[in-house]
């Protein structure tokens, strides 16, 4: 996976006693993208964006955002005036994580199917727990129980939900004894479809007909038609007027049936190669 799809979310979120909702809209603030300056993020966005993005309503958006503030996992929200009666979008200050993070994919954002709050959550703690490098996991279900402060069947149920949907995936390591360990998993990345472009259908005709329709056909008939006809006359005018210059015209046939001597061949020949400039082939 490239590693501009992929943000920073420190690994102290899950000791703060916040709820999967309030983590789902932390993380969706922190992977947009902002201008960084100081050990400080500047994002600038709207809570019905925000709102697009996690499935939530903006009222709950703007309820979690006013928590977040005064847990200082968000340091300032700000919002200025376009108009003179008209507010613009709100403006956020985040921290600039450097040190003990995990990176999750931009693109859990993107899904069709979007995550419950609880699944969101769960995801995140499974990103928290994988390797950095080879993105696998080993956690227990005791383990995953108490940090999280979830029931055995409520675990064992959203990791399945989680394989369903293709973004975590269970493998099988042997032990040494022959027998196979249980609890092994890894985070897959996340592939999104584009969706095709549906082309226009051309329009089939009968066998009986050509490919083209009758009238269209006739169309370029008569149109064929009436380019010739032009042609004729444009041909017929300038012979008229090529005739109509020059030296008189002589209406004597070389080929006719009639005999001509020799001596009166060529001063035909030699009359239209000279007086009318034609070329004369016998």
């Amino acid at each position: 996976m490239r590693s501009n799809e992929l943000f920073k979310m420190p690994n102290t979120i899950f000791d703060m006693n916040l709820s999967s909702t309030e983590l789902t809209v932390l993380t969706a603030m922190y992977s947009l993208r902002g201008v960084c300056y100081k050990n400080k993020k500047y994002i600038r966005i709207s809570q019905k964006a925000i709102a697009t993005m996690t499935g939530l309503t903006p009222k709950t958006i703007s309820r979690i955002i006013d928590k977040l503030n005064r847990l200082n996992l968000i340091f300032e929200v700000r919002r200025y005036f376009v108009d003179e009666h008209k507010l613009g979008t709100y403006h956020y200050t985040l921290p600039v994580v450097k040190y003990n993070y995990f990176f999750v994919s931009r693109r859990i954002f993107k899904l069709s199917n979007k995550l419950t709050a609880s699944e969101f959550r769960m995801y995140l703690f499974c990103c928290k727990c994988a390797d950095s490098r080879t993105m696998q996991f080993w956690n227990s279900f005791n383990d995953v129980c108490n940090q999280l402060n979830l029931h055995r069947s409520s675990v064992i149920a959203t990791l399945k939900s989680l394989i369903k949907k293709g973004l975590i995936s269970r493998y099988r390591v042997k032990k040494k004894d022959g027998s196979y360990a249980d609890n092994y998993y890894q985070i897959n990345t996340i592939l999104i479809r584009k969706p095709k472009i549906q082309r226009k259908k051309r329009r089939r005709y009968s066998s009986r007909l050509s490919i083209f329709p009758f009238r269209f056909v006739l169309g370029l008939f008569k149109s064929y038609k009436g380019i010739v006809h032009n042609l004729h006359k444009t041909v017929k005018c300038f012979s008229f007027f090529s005739l109509s210059r020059g030296s008189p015209k002589i209406y004597t046939s070389v080929r006719s049936t009639h005999l001509h001597t020799n001596r009166k061949k060529n001063n035909i020949k030699l009359y239209l190669k000279y007086r009318c400039n034609l070329e004369y082939y016998c």
